[in-house]
């Protein structure tokens, strides 16, 4: 590699790398031309890599991959840096590169598990199902803690129509590793999904009531409690339907639709004025959702706010011209 440079009047020099970065420092000497620099390759590797990781933390998963490339280009052997192309690729969905750069980083660290199972991942997207289950069952070999894999390798049995084997896997996630909400939780998203509300509470329940520090993450805490409000919806409880959703709110109050639920059942329950506060939320959040201007005009009717109603109707055609909003009042 080399490095043209030009040498400024007050002896700074500023070497440029070809690739759009310019590196500024003092030198003394009356010198130009070019230097041979291979020894600074992993530096600058380096470099590019922090760049692309404040991308990715960014979102901008196509410019990180962009300044992924470069890093590995420059150190082939930086396995972080092939791991985040990989997570790129992941994000931008292109999962045959994805698999690529997650092999590249097994040949450098067989052991990375993280790279197991984005790798499982990534084939389960592709429905390469008998190779997602051969990386997830390698990595729960190497760490049977590691909740995710369990979760991610039930995952794919189920989109195989392996109900057991999903079942079993959450069972074993629990078995292995049961300070860890994930197993509960996830394996209550089957049972709500199957329609086994008491089961599926019950593990919602034990997500919850693990220790503080397993919860730690608000964000989480709020799916969990909003999955246990839903199965508490289904089964008839919609006060604790409403509960569940108001201590979700409470962790999370950026999520439009934990609002967008409590209001659809405080309506159902009479109570038209806080549903009519819960939609308002909703729309102070995400302004064209229309299942909450909808709701919102409904409540409104019943509230004998005509005036408020039509408002809302009227916002609606704006957004979907061609309909008319359906429910328990007339479009004015």
């Amino acid at each position: 590699m080399e490095w043209r440079y030009v040498i400024l009047a007050t002896g700074a020099v500023v070497f440029d790398l070809g690739m759009g970065l310019f590196f500024r420092a003092r030198y003394k000497a009356a010198v130009h031309g070019r230097i041979y620099v291979p020894l600074l390759s992993p530096k600058l590797a380096r470099l590019y890599f922090d760049i692309g990781v404040k991308k990715y933390n960014a979102e901008d998963y196509r410019g990180a991959a962009q300044e992924f490339d470069k890093s590995v280009a420059l150190d082939p052997q930086f396995d972080d840096a092939w791991s985040y192309r990989g997570l790129s690729c992941f994000e931008l969905k292109e999962m045959a590169g994805a698999i690529d750069d997650f092999s590249h980083v097994l040949q450098l660290s067989p052991k990375s598990k993280d790279a197991w199972y984005w790798r499982g991942r990534a084939k389960r997207e592709l429905r390469d199902y008998a190779g997602a289950i051969a990386d997830l069952s390698h990595l729960v070999e190497i760490d049977p803690k590691f909740s995710d894999a369990w979760c991610e390798r039930a995952r794919t049995k189920k989109e195989m129509g392996d109900w057991d084997g999903m079942m079993a896997d959450y069972g074993l996630a629990i078995q292995n590793n049961p300070q860890s909400p994930l197993g509960y939780h996830c394996r209550g998203l089957s049972g709500k999904a199957k329609g086994v509300w008491d089961g599926a509470i019950s593990d919602f329940d034990a997500a919850l009531g693990l220790d503080a520090r397993a919860m730690a993450d608000g964000k989480y805490r709020a799916r969990v409690y909003h999955d246990r409000g839903l199965a508490k919806k289904a089964k008839g409880d919609d006060e604790g339907a409403i509960d569940d959703f108001s201590r979700a709110i409470e962790v999370d109050p950026k999520r439009a639709d934990l609002y967008l639920d409590r209001g659809n059942v405080r309506r159902v329950l009479g109570r038209w004025q806080e549903a009519v506060e819960d939609y308002s939320r909703v729309l102070a959040l995400e302004p064209k959702n229309t299942a909450a201007i909808s709701g919102r005009s409904s409540a409104k009717v019943l509230l004998r706010d005509y005036d408020g109603a039509q408002a809302d109707a009227n916002r609606f055609r704006k957004i979907y011209p061609q309909k008319a909003i359906s429910g328990a009042f007339v479009v004015w």
